[in-house]
């Protein structure tokens, strides 16, 4: 049998179990390489070709390879690349930026002197040094910042990404801000091609500053923002949400912690845990009545104790005392033992967050 032009024949099917009988997971896109093909999966590496085959390397056919002048090195450069073209520090921490000369065919020159400086700078609290020798440098009081980090060569400049964390405890409560913003150390807080995408700052009829996810009718109403990095992990979030009725339409709001989110729901009234949505790898959800208009606390702890993520949250009325025990709990024995916090939100209506607080777990 021979397979036609749209159809393909199955040869063979095997089935990858982990030890305790479940079906172990494939991660990743399968890799090609050598005559082989090459699939990662929870239980372990697996490769489908001719074990016996030898591993060959051959150049393309059609490669040919130009023979290029020598580079003036002395030239006068075109371009400046920045390097490292994007960064996060910490507290204590420092890094050297270079300054690369590059001609107008793309081809390195030389490491250059150039005028170091900040550009479209944001600073809440203490702020990071540059010196001249392009060394940005925190210490354990340096706040949040963002910005461009700018070297200048004569008329040409190349520019490089910088963001700066403060220590645990973080607390934000959006009053410094101006409507229409948001804290630029964030990621996915703005989304220029779809306002529905966007956290911004509102300043709501009592005068009370807010972060704001705007409703949208059509399009993709579920995002996130990013407020730490990704290396973060045992840390607790807590954060005040709100959302409103339109036409018997409610959003949903919650928490994003080491790849877990902490799910508030308001159509269908429940708390769910959930890690890997579009595969609800794990999924805990518990009935949870929460009415609109009212301003709830949503708390959510992660532990990774013994090679587990231990995840919790519970919720209750902004004001009220908080609850001892936990409102739903969850146990990963696999994993993933790091992850940015994050505030979630779906926008049927319009979502709102204030104080956001992270702190490291006792």
């Amino acid at each position: 049998m021979q397979p036609k032009e749209n159809e393909c024949i199955s040869l063979s099917e095997q089935q990858i179990f982990m030890p305790e009988g479940r079906t172990a997971e494939i991660y990743s896109s399968p890799a090609i390489a050598y005559g082989r093909i090459y699939f990662t999966t929870e239980e372990g590496i697996y490769c489908l070709g001719d074990k016996n085959a030898a591993f060959e390397i051959t150049p393309p056919s059609n490669l040919v390879l130009a023979d290029e002048p020598p580079v003036d090195k002395n030239a006068p450069p075109a371009h400046i690349q920045v390097y490292p073209a994007e960064v996060i520090l910490g507290p204590n921490d420092k890094v050297q930026f270079k300054a690369r000369a590059f001609n107008a065919k793309g081809q390195f020159l030389r490491e250059t002197k150039a005028e170091w400086s900040f550009k479209d700078l944001y600073v809440k609290d203490e702020a990071s040094e540059l010196d001249q020798n392009g060394m940005l440098s925190t210490t354990a009081n340096t706040g949040f910042q963002a910005g461009i980090i700018s070297a200048k060569v004569g008329d040409l400049e190349g520019i490089a990404r910088m963001r700066v964390f403060a220590a645990l405890p973080w607390e934000e409560d959006f009053e410094t801000f101006e409507d229409d913003q948001n804290p630029p150390h964030w990621l996915g807080a703005s989304v220029a091609r779809s306002p529905a995408g966007r956290f911004i700052v509102k300043t709501l009829e009592d005068g009370n500053k807010v972060l704001t996810k705007p409703r949208t009718s059509r399009g993709i109403q579920r995002h996130f923002t990013f407020i730490g990095t990704s290396d973060m992990r045992n840390y607790t979030v807590q954060v005040d949400v709100r959302d409103e009725y339109h036409k018997r339409r409610r959003g949903d709001a919650g928490i994003i912690s080491h790849g877990y989110t902490l799910d508030l729901m308001g159509k269908v009234q429940r708390l769910e845990i959930r890690a890997w949505t579009s595969e609800n790898r794990i999924r805990e959800k518990v009935d949870f009545a929460w009415d609109a208009e009212i301003w709830h606390t949503v708390k959510m702890r992660v532990d990774i104790v013994d090679g587990k993520a231990l995840i919790k949250g519970k919720v209750w009325k902004t004001g009220d005392p908080e609850p001892e025990t936990w409102t739903i709990t969850a146990e990963d024995p696999h994993p993933a033992t790091s992850g940015s916090p994050a505030l979630y939100g779906v926008s049927n209506t319009e979502v709102y967050f204030d104080n956001v607080k992270v702190w490291a777990n006792e």
